[in-house]
């Protein structure tokens, strides 16, 4: 499975469609919708904090994309098999809001926008103790397309925040929010892998990173994914910034020179992807430009939202 992506600005317009391997912008008709996604600092955000200055939500976001990282090194860990109740790691909310429409009659909500699961979660029947919220609580007994996800399969263990109290019983989540990951099939013409594994994560296929058209003096091997499912390179739209593999990271930091922004390029499988001036960078309240990539120690690579919050072709 794959995704076509053209984003623009900070209130994020995206075109999502599926091809079945493909990160590029097709040349032929596909199939897909479109949707605007809110960003979390957005006063158009639920979560809009007026008096956060940007250096708040710099840290923020660090601290979200800490959680996030820990969530995968628990996804990859083999580990999510549930034994009790719930697990103890939460995946924290993304970065983007997608505003939609559910339930009979339909209503508009709020979701977070997640690749990194196949899951639709909201509040619904017959459930006796719930979050406000201004809408209607969704009623399952008046959908046609809803289907139960049990405890024990891999939807649900691959979940962090589901709940299992009955080991034979339905899949249960008592916290507010909602993944969304968009999974259906077009007829795009293919450009570079887009794979999708079991864990309800999207790989890529990165061969290497360039910096000012030198590449970087690191093995391809530290992109690649482990006999064992660990490591590897996949994207994630609740990750707000690009986190490298130390071993490419370290690499990667030491080509910076002071006042001067190099030209990175990410070298995918068929495409070729420029991250520009303004995504390699985050300023916060004094004016400091911090590099808005990070170390990942965890063996993993995750492409973040930032890096191409303003790019076609992805």
């Amino acid at each position: 499975m794959a995704s076509t992506l053209i984003f623009s600005h900070l209130l994020i317009s995206i075109m999502i469609t599926i091809p079945p391997s493909s990160m590029s912008s097709p040349k032929t008709p596909v199939r897909g919708f479109e949707a605007s996604l809110i960003h979390r600092d957005s006063p158009q955000s639920p979560f809009y904090n007026l008096k956060a200055t940007p250096t708040n939500r710099i840290k923020s976001a660090r601290r979200r994309i800490i959680a996030r990282q820990n969530y995968f090194k628990w996804l990859m860990s083999g580990k999510t098999q549930r034994n009790s109740i719930s697990t103890p790691i939460d995946t924290d909310y993304g970065d983007n809001i997608m505003r939609f429409k559910v339930g009979t009659p339909r209503a508009d909500t709020f979701g977070i926008f997640d690749t990194a699961s196949d899951l639709i979660w909201f509040q619904c029947k017959p459930r006796e103790k719930c979050y406000e919220q201004g809408i209607p609580i969704f009623d399952p007994a008046n959908s046609d397309s809803y289907q139960k996800v049990m405890c024990g399969s891999i939807e649900c263990n691959t979940t962090s925040d589901a709940q299992c109290p009955d080991p034979k019983g339905e899949c249960r989540n008592e916290k507010i929010g909602l993944l969304l990951a968009v999974v259906t099939e077009t007829e795009a013409k293919t450009q570079t892998p887009w794979l999708s594994g079991e864990n309800g994560l999207y790989y890529l296929n990165l061969e290497g990173i360039s910096v000012d058209g030198a590449m970087l003096n690191v093995s391809s091997s530290v992109f690649n994914m482990t006999a064992g499912g660990e490591g590897g390179v996949f994207m994630d739209s609740a990750t707000t910034h690009t986190m490298v593999a130390f071993g490419a990271f370290s690499e990667l930091r030491s080509r910076f020179q002071a006042d001067k922004t190099p030209e990175i390029v990410l070298h995918f499988t068929g495409l070729e992807f420029p991250v520009s001036a303004d995504n390699t960078w985050a300023v916060n309240s004094h004016g400091h430009y911090c590099l808005a990539i990070l170390p990942s120690f965890a063996g993993f690579t995750i492409f973040g939202m930032y890096h191409y919050r303003t790019s076609t072709g992805m």
